[in-house]
């Protein structure tokens, strides 16, 4: 049977920087690398909450990116 493996874990954050002329929101990402593979949910939002306290856009989204293998 397949196994699924993870190789990478990445954070990123999603960011409303204002709206365009169109009035649709005008977004911006910021994406944080080396993340542990064994991190929790709690832990990566808890990390977004206080990498968002240092912006001055409102924070819109949190996001897990994961990088996976398969194998026998």
């Amino acid at each position: 049977m397949a196994q699924k493996y993870v190789n990478d874990v990445k954070l990123r954050l999603v960011f409303e920087a204002g709206t365009g002329a169109d009035g649709m929101p005008m977004l911006k990402k910021k994406t944080l690398s080396r993340i542990g593979v064994a991190v929790t949910p709690d832990q990566l939002y808890n990390t977004a909450l206080a990498y968002s306290s240092l912006s001055s856009y409102p924070l819109l989204e949190i996001e897990r990116l994961e990088t996976a293998g398969i194998e026998e």
